[in-house]
């Protein structure tokens, strides 16, 4: 197996990790909070068969009786700085020769509900 075929697989197994990490948390505080927030998250972590436009979407219904402004505070915030930060971390580890614009996009990408601009101020 190449050395790039196992980093990727690495990569996928700690997005595995952070996912079933979310998971738990958010539906323990849920189960405490009944705070359709947490589903919401949830819903957004879940890769939905390479489809994460579903999660989104699932994630605006629970929201819609709210209308809340974005995320810049709360549990689900704290969760997201929390999981940004480690896969900007992971990134760097993995991909050190990369540049820092490139670890932005592929984390919007993994985050799409936050700018790149907000991702970055997260990070630094």
């Amino acid at each position: 197996m190449s050395k790039i075929l196992r980093s990727l697989k690495d990569i996928k197994k700690l997005q595995d990790e952070e996912r079933k990490g979310t998971v738990e948390q958010c539906w323990e505080m849920f189960e405490k909070t009944k705070d359709p927030e947490c589903l919401a998250v949830i819903a957004e972590r879940m890769p939905y068969f390479g489809k994460p436009e579903v999660g989104a979407k699932i994630a605006e219904l629970l929201r819609a009786p709210y209308k809340r402004k974005p995320l810049k505070k709360g549990i689900g915030y704290e969760i997201d700085k929390k999981h940004i930060r480690k896969n900007y971390n992971m990134l760097i580890a993995e991909y050190p020769d990369k540049q820092k614009k490139w670890r932005l996009s592929v984390l919007n990408e993994w985050f799409p509900n936050y700018t790149v601009k907000a991702i970055e101020q997260i990070i630094d």
